[in-house]
Order: structure tokens, then sequence, then C-alpha cells
């Protein structure tokens, strides 16, 4: 890889660095991969000091394509164009960019879209949301996967699913899918079990989901279908509940409505999490648990679930775990939400989300039908990311 870089007309130790690390990266050390993210987060401190300085965002994108999220890079090239560095070799980076990308044409058409990180973000939400109005899943999350991509600049941009596909073929030949799978979900468990947070730490956890537009969006849907059950009390299960944020906006919209009064109850295997918020959240009863002991009978929750929600859970267990779970709730479950990456939703199997077997992405039509449920409705997400592209409704069979 060949890389340009002008004599800035900043001085600022945090160029030096990124500088530094991209001549580590070209002669091959290995000491980069841990560097890399120090280095990323520099350069987004020093766009934020310097935004008109056309080397900083130059150097950025180099950091970008050395990141994996060729996104980002491409855009970041780009408003250094903007600014001034229209040089021919600069260019020419932007052009090979356009050149190997399906969404865009020409050059000059990507330059007048992207005018803004804003404007180019609404334009990719706007092009996802009418292929997935057509049915296009495929073409909806190539564009949903930029949006991500531009909104996580320090995060490698994720694989789109055509080319999941063809890796989830190559593996199924190979006789390796299992462990492909396998592989992932260990790394996830690992992760998700050792997290540990203190009272402060829970309570900012529960605070944001004010801001946050995907969360929001998820209460919104499933006070929406909580109303629709038309009972006084609904029992409302969350499995994998964290630290009840979502349980918890659920409540807080609800409670100015004297006609109901829910049952809301959270299951979470991290029992750290579910100790404090339970302090935080006495209205939310929380269980400590995870789809084994749920399937197993090992928690006391009501006999019948009028709004079952499961949110970016499904994408860290394993295939059969889910139709194992499905299994199980759809004798005991009027509604269920589903809140995951759902444009698998009409595949033949569950693929692996890569770069760095991220996490799994379920065909949700066939393991829904085939364990009783009938899908009501799917729902793209207002603005999609990594770990939430939509939303299924689904009815059980205690309808």
């Amino acid at each position: 890889m060949e890389t340009y870089l002008r004599q800035p007309k900043i001085d600022d130790p945090r160029y030096d660095q990124a500088v530094e690390f991209i001549k580590m990266y070209l002669r091959g050390d290995h000491d980069t991969h841990d560097f890399l993210r120090k280095v990323n987060l520099g350069c987004q401190s020093l766009r934020e000091d310097y935004p008109k300085a056309p080397e900083v965002w130059h150097i950025s994108s180099i950091i970008e394509r050395m990141f994996d999220n060729i996104e980002c890079s491409k855009y970041f090239i780009a408003r250094a164009i903007r600014l001034g560095l229209d040089e021919q070799d600069t260019r020419a980076i932007l052009d090979k960019y356009i050149d190997e990308d399906i969404l865009w044409g020409d050059t000059e058409g990507y330059l007048r879209q992207s005018q803004s990180i804003d404007t180019l973000i609404e334009y990719y939400v706007s092009k996802a949301h009418h292929y997935f109005n057509k049915g296009d899943f495929d073409l909806a999350d190539i564009y949903s996967q930029r949006v991500s991509a531009l909104n996580n600049p320090l995060l490698s941009q994720l694989v789109e699913i055509p080319k999941l596909r063809d890796e989830t073929k190559i593996h199924n030949d190979r006789n390796t899918l299992d462990q492909h799978y396998k592989s992932t979900i260990d790394i996830l468990h690992q992760h998700w079990t050792n997290i540990a947070l203190d009272n402060s730490d829970v309570e900012k956890n529960i605070h944001k989901y004010n801001g946050e537009a995907d969360r929001l969006q998820m209460a919104e849907e499933a006070v929406k279908w909580i109303r629709a059950t038309e009972k006084r009390s609904p029992a409302i299960l969350e499995i994998g509940c964290f630290a009840g944020g979502l349980l918890n906006e659920i409540y807080k919209s609800l409670s100015s409505d004297e006609d109901i009064s829910p049952r809301l109850v959270g299951v979470e295997p991290n029992e750290n999490i579910t100790v404090e918020a339970g302090k935080l959240l006495p209205h939310i009863e929380f269980h400590v648990g995870d789809h084994k002991s749920l399937v197993s009978y090992g928690l006391n929750l009501p006999e019948l679930i009028d709004v079952c929600i499961i949110s970016r859970v499904f994408s860290i267990l394993m295939p059969d775990d889910v139709e194992q779970t499905l299994e199980f709730l759809s004798s005991r479950t009027h509604f269920l939400i589903i809140c995951d990456d759902i444009f698998n939703l009409n595949g033949e199997q569950t693929m692996v989300r890569m770069p760095s077997n991220f996490f799994l992405i379920h065909n949700f039509r066939d393991k829904l039908e085939n364990n009783g449920f009938m899908i009501e409705d799917v729902i793209m997400a207002n603005v999609p990311h990594r770990e939430f592209t939509g939303i299924i409704i689904a009815k059980g069979r205690q309808n």
C-alpha cells in the first residue's frame, strides 16, 4: 500500500503519533494492532479541534482504511478534497474508492451527496428504508452498514450479507459451520458475563435510554403491543434485560395511563448488574438467569407472558439455543418482540457477521414459524447500526 502525506500546517503530537503509526504499519510491525485504537481516538480529537485542516482529514482517512472502515475513509478523503487538498494522487484515491463501490456511479455524484456527514447518513438511511420496504433486504443491509460505519469511526465496518452468504457456504462445504458459530459465541459470552458495573455505572446505563434513537424506538414499539393486549395488568418479560433500561422506559411511558399496570420482569445472567439495577428500579422484578434456565423452568416467571421482548440476545446464541427458546415461549407468549440484526430474516441458515466474528444473524422466519410463531410485522430501525437493524413482531400459540 502506498501512502502520501503532506507536511502538515499544524504542530500537534496527535498528528505525529498517527504518522508514526502509519510508518509502523507499512513496516509490518506486529505491535500496530494494540496501538490502532489509541491513534484512531487521537485522529477523532484532531478532527474536533481542527475541523478545517485538510491534512487532518487526509491522515484520518488513511487510519480508517487501516481500521477497515472504508466508508469513513472514503468520506474523510472527500472532506480533505473539499477543504482544498485536491491534488492528483489524493483525487485518485477517492476515484479508486468510487470505482470499487457498487452504490456510486461517479466521484462527482458522491461529492455532491456528501456535503456533510449528516447529509450522507440521511441519504443512506433513506435508501435503506426504500429497499427494505421493497423487500430487498440485501440492498437494505448494504446501505445500513454504511450508516453504521459512518456513525462508528472507532470501529471496523461490518461485512454485508451477500458476502456473508458466500462465507457461510464455504464453511458449510467444509463442515466447519458449527465451529464457526461456536468460536463466535465463546468470545461473546466471555465478554458479556465478565462485565462488572457499580451502582453509578448501572444508573448511567439506565439513563442513556433517554437519548438513543434505537432504544427509544424499541420502547415505543413495545408500548404499542402492550396496549394491543387490552389487559389491565399485562405480564411483560424481557430476556437479557441487562440493567433494565428498556423495561424502565416502558414503565415511564405507561405510568400516566391509569388503565394499565404492567408486571415488568427482567431476566439477566449477570448477577452483579441485576443486584445493582434492582436497587435503582424497584418496580421491575429482576431474575438472574439465561435462556437455559428459562427453558428448564428454573425461574419464577409469569405462567403466561403477554409481551416478551428479546433485544440483542439471539445474536449471541447458537441456532439450537434460539430454537429451544422459541419453542418454550411459543405456547406461553401472546406477542414476541425481537430487536436484533434482522436482515437475514428470510435466509436459509444462520450466518456470522464479520469481521472479528462479531455476532450471529439468524434466519428468523424459519426459526419462528418452525416453533409455532406467526410473524405479524417487520419494522426497520429508524437509524440502523451494528447490533440493531430492526424489529420483528410475532404471535405465539397462546393466541
